[in-house]
């Protein structure tokens, strides 16, 4: 038996980075955040899930782009630490028997 997967996806497309350099391959935010949600979707291809989006004052653009999936989307403006807080508390009501995958809008995955 699989066990479901609850994803926290944590994202925000207001700051480009927080150290200051260039994204990989010079992409800007909100194409990063886009591929690498997509990858996030198909590594989680016929796996029982739930991906809940903290989304930290998105643009309208990344909202109309994540409504098109199953996702649950949490709206506000929290700034990095107050958005990291509403990843732990969203947890909060997911079975115990259930994993959880706390993630950022730039994590890559292999759809294995």
């Amino acid at each position: 038996m699989t066990l479901k997967t609850n994803v926290i996806f944590r994202t925000c497309d207001k700051i480009n980075a927080v150290h200051g350099s260039p994204r990989p391959f010079n992409l800007n935010k909100i194409t990063l955040i886009k591929i690498c949600f997509l990858s996030l979707i198909r590594s989680l291809e016929g796996k029982p899930n739930s991906i809940y989006i903290v989304a930290d004052d998105i643009s309208s653009e990344l909202t109309d782009f994540f409504e098109k999936y199953p996702v649950t989307i949490i709206h506000g403006v929290f700034g990095n630490d107050n958005s990291l807080r509403k990843c732990f508390e969203n947890t909060k009501n997911i079975p115990n028997d259930e994993l959880i995958y706390f993630c950022e809008d730039d994590y890559l995955h292999k759809q294995d």
